[in-house]
């Protein structure tokens, strides 16, 4: 499908930055490097609720990125004094002094792929993500396709995001987007679903098309 010519495509890209985002035949990065300072880049336009980032924010990431990574201070410093010229990025049209992913669609696989990953952990780091901004449906679709096939792996998944929001006024934002998340998990199901507590929940104009649960319970 294409959400699988897409996987294909981005490993493609990024085995091509490995051999080409060099420093004197070192290389910086590998495959798992680069993806992981995508993520990283992608949340951050997330948290600031913009598609572009200033030269500073970028290599505040990447500094980020090798103390994570605990990369050698070579590959360090070369990954930081290069940012500006990040091959996945481009001039922002916005201002030359920013700098956007080339492609939208790289900004919603690889939010997805850092989203996915909250996900299977669950904790803070997911409830403060689902209360940034709005989870919207192409990105929940994205997050869906990558979730385990196996039903009580996906019921885990949802049962988490019911647990992991709160219920106060401030925790809407996190609610309706658990709620998004929630129903694109259960469209994508392979089978119907059988007694499944949902909590915690906001549906907005959600689409409930195809999704198939029998005896569920809904709780606050």
């Amino acid at each position: 499908g294409e959400g699988a010519l897409l996987d294909e495509l981005v490993l493609a890209f990024l085995r091509r930055e490995v051999v080409k985002y060099k420093e004197k035949e070192l290389v910086i990065l590998d495959v798992q490097g680069h993806r992981k300072f995508l993520q990283m880049l992608a949340e951050e336009m997330w948290t600031q609720e913009c598609r572009d980032l200033d030269v500073g924010t970028i290599q505040i990431v990447a500094q980020l990125l090798a103390e994570h990574l605990k990369l050698p201070a070579a590959n360090a410093n070369a990954l930081v004094q290069r940012v500006s010229s990040y091959p996945f990025f481009e001039k922002s049209k916005t201002s030359r002094k920013r700098h956007a992913f080339q492609h939208e669609v790289f900004y919603g696989y690889f939010l997805a792929e850092h989203l996915s990953g909250l996900l299977a952990e669950g904790g803070f780091g997911l409830r403060s993500f689902l209360g940034r901004s709005v989870v919207e449906g192409t990105l929940a679709a994205e997050v869906a396709r990558r979730a385990p096939a196996k039903e009580e792996e996906r019921r885990r998944l949802i049962e988490t995001l019911g647990r992991t929001v709160g219920k106060s006024l401030s925790d809407q934002q996190a609610r309706e987007n658990a709620a998004e998340l929630t129903v694109s998990l259960l469209r994508n199901a392979m089978a119907q679903t059988e007694g499944l507590q949902l909590e915690n929940l906001v549906f907005r104009g959600s689409d409930f098309r195809d999704v198939s649960l029998q005896a569920p319970a809904f709780r606050d």
